[in-house]
C-alpha cells in the first residue's frame, strides 16, 4: 500500500528533491518520551499489540469511536483480540495521521505493505511477531534502523538518572540524554511533592529561597548528564505582573495555611521567572507546550487511570499578554532562554509566531532563537503540519526551523520524520515549479538538511552520534 515512494510527494519537483536530498537523513528527536532503561536494557516485544497498543492512547480513542469495548482497548483481552480490534478500528480512518503512520511503520519496520484491516490481520499478527520476540527486534533496532543520531527523552525532575548514566559508559553509538520536565517543580500547592522530595533526598523547606536552591541544584545534575533543555506543559496562560509577595506565600503553604488563587499564580509566576533566568545561564532550550488538557472525562478517569486518551484542545483566549509578560521580564534581566512554544490550537499560529518575532534579538547570534515548535499532538497532521510550515514560512524564516520531533512513547514513531519531511519536500516542491523559490540545487541541499536535522543539532548543541 505505502510502497509508493511518491506518498505525499505531489508533483514531480517534490519527489526529485526527496530522493536525492532528503531520503535516509539523520533524525535528532529533541523531544520525545521513549524510557532511558528501555533504550538500555533494548527491551524486546512480546508481539505488536506490546509494541504498538500497550501505551498510544492516539489509538486508544480512536477504538473508542469506533465502539471497540474498553476490554479490547487497555482492558483484559487477549493481545491478539485488542490487535484484531485495532485492524477493525484503522481500515475506517483514511485521512486520519494514524492511518498514514500505521502503514508506514508497518512497511518501514516489518516490509509489510498491504494495508491492515480485517482481512488481513490474521497474515499481518503473525508476519509482525516473527520478527518480534526475545530474538527479535528490539527497542534499539528500530532506533539504530530510523538513523538516529541523538535522543532527548523526558524526565522527572527528581530523576536519578541512573540509565541515562548506564547508556553514556555503553556502546550504543546514539546520544541519549535527559530533558528536566518543570511541571511538578510549579506544584507547590501539592503537599505530595514535598512529600516525595523528602522520601527522595531528605530535604524539607520553610523558605522559597530553600526551594529555588534545590531546584537549581536538580538542574545543575541533569547539566551534568548532558542535559539541553528544560520542558514545561500548561493548559492556560495565565502570567501577569506579580502584586503579592510570593516569598510570604511560599512559607504559607509550608505552614498549612490558605493562599488566594493571586498570590498561588504569583508564586508560581516568581517561581518560573526565577528558574529560567536559570536555564538561561546553563545555555538550555526553554519548551512550552501549550493549550491542551489531560483526562478531562472524570468518570473515566476515575475507572482507567490518568493518560488513557481522555484528553482536549482547551479555550486558550489570550495567549499573547502572558508570553509578552514573560518574555518581557526575562528580557529586560537579559535571561530569556533559546525557547520553542508549541501551541495546541493551528488558529493560534500567527499569534504565535508574532510574539516570538518580537524577541529575536540576541547577542549570541543564534539563528531562530525563538522557534515555533513542530505541529504537536492535535495538530500533528497532514495538514497541521502544511499548515505550520506555511505560516512560519510566512510569518519568518523556515530555513531557521529546528524540524521535527517525535513527542511519543513509541520506538516506532520515527516514520513521523518521513512524513513531516516528505511534506517539506512537497511545500519546496510546489513553490519552485510555481517560480516561488529558484531551482537552486545548493539552496535546496541546504534548506532540507538544516531543517531535517542540521538545526537542531546546532540549537541544542548536541553532538549527534558518540
Amino acid at each position: 500500500m505505502f510502497e509508493n515512494e511518491n506518498f505525499l510527494l505531489k508533483n514531480a519537483e517534490a519527489a526529485r528533491i526527496y530522493e536525492r536530498f532528503c531520503k535516509g537523513l539523520p533524525i535528532v528527536d529533541y523531544h520525545c518520551h521513549l524510557k532511558s532503561y528501555e533504550i538500555y536494557k533494548n527491551v524486546k516485544f512480546r508481539n505488536i499489540t506490546e509494541l504498538w497498543l500497550s501505551k498510544d492512547h492516539y489509538k486508544w480513542r480512536l477504538m473508542r469511536a469506533n465502539g471497540i469495548d474498553e476490554a479490547r482497548i487497555t482492558g483484559s483481552a487477549s493481545e491478539k483480540e485488542k490487535f484484531f480490534a485495532w485492524a477493525e478500528t484503522i481500515e475506517r480512518c483514511p485521512g486520519n495521521p494514524l492511518y498514514h503512520w500505521t502503514h508506514m511503520e508497518l512497511s518501514e519496520f516489518f516490509d509489510i505493505t498491504l494495508p491492515l484491516n480485517s482481512k488481513n490481520a490474521p497474515l499481518i499478527w503473525e508476519k509482525v511477531n516473527q520478527q518480534l520476540g526475545n530474538q527479535g527486534l528490539g527497542a534499539r533496532d528500530f532506533i539504530s534502523k530510523s538513523n538516529v543520531i541523538s535522543i532527548a527523552t523526558t524526565d522527572h525532575p527528581l530523576s536519578h538518572l541512573e540509565y541515562h548514566k548506564k547508556i553514556a559508559a555503553s556502546d550504543f553509538g546514539v546520544q541519549v540524554i535527559p530533558t528536566f520536565r518543570m511541571d511538578n517543580v510549579l506544584r507547590v500547592e501539592k503537599t505530595s511533592w514535598f512529600d516525595e522530595i523528602s522520601a527522595s533526598y531528605q530535604r524539607n523547606f520553610s523558605y522559597l529561597e530553600e526551594y529555588l536552591l534545590f531546584i537549581k541544584e536538580r538542574i545543575d545534575f541533569f547539566d551534568h548528564l548532558g542535559c539541553r533543555s528544560t520542558d514545561l506543559g500548561m493548559g492556560t496562560l495565565d502570567w501577569t505582573p506579580i502584586q503579592t509577595e510570593p516569598e510570604n506565600t511560599f512559607s504559607q503553604i509550608r505552614k498549612g495555611g490558605k493562599v488566594s488563587k493571586l498570590e498561588m499564580a504569583d508564586l508560581k509566576t516568581f517561581i518560573l521567572i526565577e528558574l529560567l533566568g536559570y536555564i538561561s545561564e546553563k545555555d538550555w532550550v526553554f519548551q512550552l507546550h501549550f493549550g491542551a488538557v489531560g483526562s478531562v472525562n472524570e468518570e473515566s478517569k476515575e475507572r482507567l487511570g490518568l493518560g488513557k486518551g481522555f484528553d482536549t484542545v482547551t479555550e486558550q483566549g489570550n495567549v499573547s499578554a502572558p508570553l509578552l509578560f514573560l518574555f518581557n521580564q526575562l528580557d529586560r534581566r537579559k535571561s530569556l532562554p533559546k525557547t520553542i512554544l508549541y501551541n495546541i490550537d493551528g488558529a493560534k499560529n500567527v499569534v504565535t509566531e508574532s510574539v516570538m518575532a518580537c524577541f529575536q534579538n540576541n547577542e549570541e547570534a543564534v539563528r531562530g532563537k525563538m522557534q515555533h515548535g513542530p505541529a504537536w499532538w492535535f495538530q500533528d497532521t497532514l495538514r497541521g503540519n502544511q499548515r505550520q510550515l506555511e505560516d512560519l514560512a510566512e510569518q519568518g524564516i523556515l530555513m531557521n526551523f529546528i524540524g521535527m520531533t517525535t513527542d511519543s512513547r513509541s520506538f516506532l514513531s520515527y516514520v513521523r520524520h518521513d512524513y513531516f519531511r516528505r511534506l517539506l519536500c512537497s511545500l519546496l516542491g510546489t513553490w519552485i515549479e510555481a517560480g516561488e523559490m529558484p531551482k537552486d540545487d545548493d539552496l535546496i541541499q541546504r534548506f532540507i538538511e538544516d531543517v531535517c536535522y542540521k538545526n537542531a543539532l546546532n540549537y541544542f548543541k548536541l553532538e549527534g552520534r558518540k
